[in-house]
């Protein structure tokens, strides 16, 4: 029988690893939930609660698309330009002033992590 989809959010990585570590560990994972875990482990670079905070300020102060949103998170560019890519599929585009803005926010997570 399929699964049913109850709910849909859409996560950054360390929120993903967060949710992972906390319904079950390395021994309990499925194949899946071990190779996500692995993953997300990699690739996360701010805890969780930073990631939802900084999510929720690029898409309240900037107007950022939450799916694009979610990967400027993921990702923590570091530069204007590496920023402007995230944007180069979306039909929103930021005023250099924002994107200079966006990198700032970005690096004071960046060290508040």
């Amino acid at each position: 029988m399929p699964k049913k989809i109850l709910e849909e959010k859409i996560l950054t990585l360390p929120e993903v690893k967060e949710i992972l570590e906390k319904y079950g560990s390395e021994e309990t994972f499925s194949y899946i939930q071990k190779i996500t875990h692995s993953y997300v482990t990699k690739f996360s670079k701010i805890p969780a609660d930073k990631a939802r905070e900084l999510l929720d300020k690029l898409t309240s102060e900037f107007n950022v698309p939450p799916e694009v949103a979610v990967q400027i998170v993921n990702a923590l560019p570091e530069t204007i330009h590496e920023l402007r890519i995230f944007f180069s599929y979306s039909s929103y585009e930021p005023k250099t002033e924002d994107l200079e803005n966006m990198v700032k926010l970005i690096k004071k997570f960046k060290e508040r992590a």
